[in-house]
């Protein structure tokens, strides 16, 4: 199986609706020692979610194994939701607050970088490109963003 997990207090995109947080992807054989140990020590590892990406189940052919997707697997997300649970609840108010303090110093000593939006793709900004290197005879610098380089357009053209 593969689970998806997210780290952090809650779960945060940015306006394009791109996952912030750090996460990644696990792979294990449900059932497995490596499975037990994992739900054991989802306290320890700082998860705001985890869920299901796919579950497989082994169907084997004499020395041939194959991969059959399992399409109900709603036991598999109950028990993560009660080894998340209990990771949440083994938290004592002063951890709680700890927890909290530990994430507001972390803010201010590592101040979140503004989301910029992302710049137009395609002909607008070639044509803005364009339109500033008849103008003023050389390309603009490649990070110039397009709204810059309209400012600097119509101020020439107001000259």
């Amino acid at each position: 199986m593969s689970l998806r997990w997210i780290k952090g207090q809650r779960v945060s995109y940015d306006e394009n609706q791109k996952l912030l947080n750090e996460n990644g992807i696990t792979k294990l054989s449900y059932g497995s020692l490596e499975w037990d140990n994992y739900l054991r020590k989802l306290k320890s590892h700082s998860f705001c979610k985890v869920s299901v990406e796919s579950v497989s189940s082994v169907v084997s052919k004499g020395l041939e194994a194959e991969y059959k997707k399992v399409e109900s697997f709603e036991y598999i997300i109950d028990e993560i939701d009660v080894a998340m649970e209990g990771a949440k609840k083994a938290l004592t108010a002063e951890e709680q607050r700890i927890q909290v303090l530990e994430a507001k110093l972390e803010l201010l000593l590592n101040p979140k970088k503004e989301v910029v939006k992302s710049e137009p793709k395609g002909d607008e900004l070639n044509e803005v490109r364009e339109e500033y290197t008849k103008l003023f005879g050389e390309k603009p610098h490649h990070l110039v963003k397009i709204e810059t380089l309209r400012e600097k357009i119509k101020e020439e053209l107001n000259k």
